[in-house]
């Protein structure tokens, strides 16, 4: 088992907690468990459920800059205070 997750992780760490999490999927999946022909191929879809969660969970979320102040094509300077004050109110709300 450790063999096969280390070769989907490339990680020793991770293929540590992988076995780990299968075979205690497998223990608390053991009484659903509808004997077949292949029980290590249930074993191994574990495996690679589990591999899958963990990769998940380490997605990193991206986050994509705004400019700092976009351009204003205000025709009075009362009209361009205003576009900055909301500017700022999103900003704010935005947490920037």
């Amino acid at each position: 088992m450790f063999r096969c997750v280390y070769h989907m992780t490339g990680n020793t760490h991770d293929a540590e907690e992988l076995t780990q999490e299968t075979f205690l999927r497998a223990m608390n999946s053991w009484p659903k468990f509808e004997a077949g022909p292949n029980p290590r191929a249930w074993v191994l879809r574990i495996a690679r459920n589990a591999y899958t969660d963990l990769y998940r969970r380490k997605q990193k979320v991206r986050f994509v800059s705004l400019p700092e102040h976009p351009t204003f094509a205000a025709a009075d300077a009362t009209h361009a205070a205003e576009l900055a004050d909301e500017s700022a109110l999103v900003r704010a709300v935005l947490g920037n």
